[in-house]
């Protein structure tokens, strides 16, 4: 199953972080193979997150586009896509699938075109086929048409937010994203979360009448695992780790969001059979 990770606004909400973070904890937690990826058409924070800079300039000495997207459109437009393909593709960063990562383009062509648009959708429809969770970082905000079609296409959508209280009310007065989100199943996760805050999660969902929202409290420990490209050394170290660890409450919420989410997507897995039946 798709799940897009998605906010309303560019770089205020961790929606790379949050991405990376359930999509790690997930494959830790779970007997799933996981697919993680972005269409950001450029190399994003994300891929940062499990490979430093200098992993990334050797690759491209030995031509970036053999790998990662760039290979899979080549494979699509010429007819040669097919099921169980698009691992020889990607970065595996657990054993057995469990996580796989897949590189994004270099390519400079607008990412908007009709040719793109058809490819990227045939590369993900496969890789829903081959892993069990493909969870895509999607460039923010409306204006984008690959964004619109990932979104589209997704079983589920984590909208990112913060406890900003204007992007909180302009989200959620503005016409133009409900209307992206108005047949999609969502959930809300609020990120850089501060419990001190006064905009707590049970204020914000009271607020703007929400039952399904989630939050990703702030770890300046995360946070730099995240920068120095040490994300799953840091989650599977600080798991194994007694009830007095200091990341206990940024652990114990992933967790959760993690669960939230897979009940989320079985719920709708059932609710698209009962419909076809």
């Amino acid at each position: 199953m798709q799940i897009a990770f998605w906010s309303p606004n560019h770089g205020q909400t961790g929606t790379t972080s949050t991405a990376v973070a359930m999509a790690c904890m997930s494959a830790l937690l779970y007997n799933f193979k996981i697919l993680i990826a972005h269409s950001h058409f450029e190399r994003s924070t994300l891929e940062g997150c499990f490979m430093k800079e200098k992993v990334h300039h050797q690759e491209d000495l030995l031509d970036f586009s053999d790998n990662g997207l760039d290979a899979l459109k080549r494979l699509a437009k010429n007819g040669r896509l097919a099921s169980g393909m698009i691992c020889d593709y990607t970065i595996s960063l657990l054993a057995n699938r469990r996580l796989d990562l897949l590189q994004g383009t270099k390519t400079s062509k607008p990412i908007d075109t009709q040719e793109t648009l058809t490819l990227l959708s045939q590369i993900f429809a496969v890789a829903n086929m081959e892993y069990d969770l493909t969870m895509i970082d999607v460039p923010s905000g409306t204006h984008h048409k690959l964004t619109q079609k990932i979104i589209k296409n997704s079983d589920l959508v984590v909208v990112c937010l913060n406890q900003n209280k204007a992007l909180m009310d302009t989200f959620f007065s503005n016409k133009s994203y409900a209307s992206l989100l108005s047949e999609k199943t969502v959930l809300y996760n609020i990120g850089m979360y501060n419990k001190e805050s006064r905009s707590t999660l049970k204020n914000l969902a009271k607020t703007y009448g929400m039952d399904n929202m989630m939050c990703m409290p702030y770890d300046i420990g995360f946070m730099d695992a995240c920068n120095s490209s040490r994300i799953l050394d840091f989650l599977m170290r600080h798991l194994s780790m007694n009830s007095k660890n200091r990341h206990k409450n940024l652990l114990q919420h992933l967790e959760r969001n993690c669960e939230v989410m897979i009940k989320q997507l079985e719920k709708t897995k059932q609710e698209a059979s009962i419909d076809y039946a």
